[in-house]
């Protein structure tokens, strides 16, 4: 039963976008300029507000389905059971991303000391000479 799946992953994306990077209530604002100017700055980050409100439908449309069916105790835990996969291997990726991330600002940090420092050396040799 993919219906879990559905509703889990569709929450955990709105879960990030709401509570860890704020992008659903940013780009909200940016709606409300857009639906007053009919200008946007940034459509792309504007998708991420279409996509939460997209989700929460989807999240409404699968529990209907599901309820229409008269699940029984059975379908109650492949519903709940379906999901699980889904929502660890999403899981996943935003731990996966996150250390991507960390170590990409270390390289960054690292590679920019290394500049600093070569600077540095270049202007003491200037200066010895």
């Amino acid at each position: 039963m993919g219906f879990w799946r559905g509703i889990m992953l569709a929450t955990f994306w709105n879960f990030l976008n709401l509570f860890v990077t704020h992008l659903i209530q940013a780009r909200a604002g940016e709606f409300w300029i857009l639906t007053h100017t009919g200008h946007v700055r940034r459509p792309d980050t504007l998708m991420v507000f279409v996509g939460g409100v997209a989700h929460i439908l989807l999240i409404i449309a699968y529990m209907a389905r599901f309820l229409r069916m008269r699940p029984r105790a059975k379908h109650w835990g492949q519903f709940f059971a379906g999901g699980l996969p889904a929502l660890a291997y999403l899981g996943l990726i935003v731990v996966a991303t996150l250390r991507t991330r960390r170590r990409h600002r270390y390289e960054l940090a690292f590679t920019e000391e290394r500049r600093r420092r070569s600077r540095q050396a270049k202007r003491n040799c200037d200066s010895e000479a």
